[in-house]
């Protein structure tokens, strides 16, 4: 019996170190520049908050990210985001939405003209036709402003940004 059983343990250990290619998440393989700069800031923040000891050391850190993600956004596209929709509300020429991955938010509302070029009504046409619980990869246009909270807090997001979603490679902006 204990010689079946090293005889199996053996295929095993031999089977498992084939050179065959391990298969990789395909949600891995897309994620794009920004998804992972933005994960990887949450995750550093909330390393270094909860290593804290102090509400006197917590604010500056808190700061310091706000300072980081603000620079990041002004200077690099928000492209191909896997985003789940939260929200969609369509009042006459006003579309707000709301999305996020994980505890990243992304929420803006535009305000559309009645006269609009042909590349604004596609705009138009795109966010009104999105479908609130689906999940979605999209690019976004930053509008300048976004909060960091703090990452113990389960009813906000840790970072909130403000932008607006286009299709991929959307060419009217």
């Amino acid at each position: 019996m204990q010689m079946k059983l090293s005889y199996v343990l053996i295929f095993f250990i031999l089977t498992s170190c084939s050179d065959k290619p391990k298969r990789v998440s395909p949600a891995i393989i897309k994620l794009s520049t920004a998804q992972v700069f933005l994960d990887n800031l949450r995750d550093s923040l909330k390393v270094e908050y909860l290593a804290a000891d102090s509400k006197t050391m917590k604010q500056p850190i808190l700061d310091v990210f706000h300072e980081r993600l603000q620079t990041y956004l002004m200077s690099h596209s928000i492209d191909s985001i896997n985003v789940t929709v939260d929200e969609v509300i369509v009042n006459g020429w006003v579309v707000a939405t709301q999305f996020h991955h994980n505890d990243i938010q992304f929420k803006y509302q535009l305000t559309f003209m009645k006269n609009m070029t042909q590349s604004w009504d596609s705009l138009y046409k795109f966010m009104r036709g999105l479908k609130t619980g689906s999940d979605i990869c999209v690019d976004f246009d930053f509008m300048g402003a976004c909060r960091v909270n703090r990452p113990v807090n389960d009813t906000l997001p840790i970072f909130r940004i403000f932008a607006f979603p286009t299709p991929l490679a959307f060419g009217g902006k």
